[in-house]
């Protein structure tokens, strides 16, 4: 395939992934209206070049464009592979989520509940909504952020 086919490919697949968000971003705002803040967590980025946070850069104005905002965001990596440019990549994924999740705890002048950070009267456990497509890497989130596998991980779509 030429560069030109691949690079129309490319582009083909960042809308469809756009219109997806913005579809995901507006179904979550018609439940919680203002209550939650929301935040974007990009994954699948282990060989965006030079920087994962550059995804953000590319894309901030055609998110803006469709109206979506966030309190925050993290551009990451959740692969475990061995070499280590993926080691290092996600270590500042880690970094990243942490700083976001820091960033959005109601403690920190937020106000209303965090999405992150919403305690229950019950426990003190907090309460995250992850949402996304099929593979999408919504249990390698959750494994990264917890240090282990403790997310189920499927390798069919569904």
């Amino acid at each position: 395939m030429s560069r030109t086919h691949r690079f129309s490919d490319d582009c083909v697949q960042q809308e469809r992934e756009i219109r997806t968000l913005h579809w995901n971003y507006e179904l979550i705002r018609s439940q919680v209206k203002t209550k939650v803040p929301i935040v974007l967590i990009v994954t699948g980025l282990e060989s965006y070049q030079p920087e994962t946070e550059d995804w953000w850069r590319v894309n901030e104005r055609t998110i803006s464009k469709l109206g979506m905002t966030f309190v925050g965001h993290a551009c990451i990596t959740t692969a475990t592979m061995a070499d280590p440019m993926f080691v290092q990549r996600r270590t500042q994924s880690y970094n990243a989520v942490c700083k976001l999740i820091e960033q959005c705890h109601p403690s920190n002048n937020h106000t209303g509940p965090s999405l992150l950070f919403r305690k229950t009267a019950s426990n003190n456990h907090p309460k995250v909504a992850i949402i996304g497509q099929a593979r999408a890497g919504k249990s390698s989130l959750v494994n990264l952020i917890a240090g282990e596998n403790v997310a189920v991980k499927t390798m069919h779509k569904g």
